[in-house]
């Protein structure tokens, strides 16, 4: 009987370590079933994006009432088709046969959780809906990347610079751009531009000049689509501005106008420009403010086409000549 319990209890102990084994075994092999998404949320219960690396800092998307924004630039627009184009990548991830599943295997490729090239995190509230680790490069446009639900290390088809931590590669690069079609007015240091009857027109020109319409819609476009490297944040407007060292104005179809004020950086060439549209300081390149600086009233003026004086004379001489040779 006591060598029969021992047998039995053998027995039972080998099923007990076969089940174990089993289950490990479909877990693992679950996990590495290609075709299935690497991360599994619901792309608009996310409403805070993280990605952080181990020592070259962080960056945080947060969705608010008014769409995606950077926290750290005091809530500046990010780029909403950027962020949302960013999720869908993320989720669409299909990663083939996982290529390390060993233990230790996360910090060969360096997508442990303590050591990673990058970590997103998304989150709903301050609940997490999945993170991923990316690690390694596999190639071009190709990392190692390792969900935090699970073990098993991928290759997936994603660059690292996907997940940049550098605020200003989120930003609504739009923001400072106007609809050429709703500039109806442009004044400048030097001349002023006015929209009539769908022509621009110059202010101020003279008998015989008209405008250059080529011109006025290169300055238009150049104007409409102002471009900015960073932002500063908000302007304390407890300081009081610098004195501009280049201003224009443009009032828009609906009656608003938008001042355009640019100061010199207190450090390098760039510039700062402060717009009476938001309260943020922008920072723009010294070749933009340049580029703007350098339009010229000459350049718009164009002389039209007048009858010589000399050939009108001529003309008239001949109309007198004759009416002498009819009266004789």
């Amino acid at each position: 009987m006591k060598r029969l319990n021992i047998i039995l209890a053998g027995v039972l102990a080998a099923q007990l370590l076969l089940a174990g084994m089993l289950f490990w075994n479909a877990e693992r092999y679950t996990l590495a079933q290609p075709g299935q998404p690497l991360i599994v949320f619901a792309r608009d219960q996310v409403d805070t994006i993280v990605i952080d690396t181990r020592e070259e800092g962080s960056v945080t998307l947060r969705k608010g009432a008014e769409g995606w924004n950077l926290p750290s630039r005091e809530g500046f627009p990010a780029d909403a088709s950027k962020v949302d184009g960013f999720l869908v990548a993320l989720r669409d991830l299909r990663p083939r046969l996982p290529v390390a599943v060993t233990e230790g295997a996360d910090q060969r490729f360096h997508v442990g959780s303590a050591d990673f090239e990058r970590r997103i995190t998304l989150k709903h509230g301050e609940d997490a809906l999945a993170t991923l680790y990316l690690g390694d490069s596999a190639g071009p446009n190709e990392v190692f990347a390792r969900s935090e639900t699970g073990k098993a290390v991928y290759e997936i088809a994603f660059g690292l610079w996907q997940a940049s931590i550098e605020p200003n590669q989120w930003m609504d690069r739009n923001v400072l751009q106007q609809k050429p079609r709703d500039i109806v007015r442009i004044d400048l240091p030097s001349f002023t531009l006015q929209r009539k009857d769908d022509k621009w027109q110059l202010a101020g020109l003279g008998n015989g000049a008209g405008t250059d319409a080529e011109e006025a819609a290169r300055i238009i476009d150049r104007l409409a689509h102002l471009t900015f490297e960073d932002v500063q944040g908000k302007a304390d407007q407890s300081i009081r501005a610098p004195v501009p060292e280049l201003s224009y104005t443009l009032t828009l179809q609906d009656g608003r106008t938008v001042k355009y004020r640019f100061s010199k950086a207190a450090q390098g060439d760039d510039y700062l420009l402060r717009t009476s549209a938001d309260d943020y300081v922008f920072k723009v390149s010294k070749a933009v403010v340049a580029e703007i600086h350098d339009l010229k009233r000459e350049a718009l003026v164009k002389q039209t086409k007048e009858e010589p004086a000399d050939k009108a004379t001529t003309g008239a001489d001949k109309g007198h000549t004759g009416n002498a040779a009819s009266s004789s």
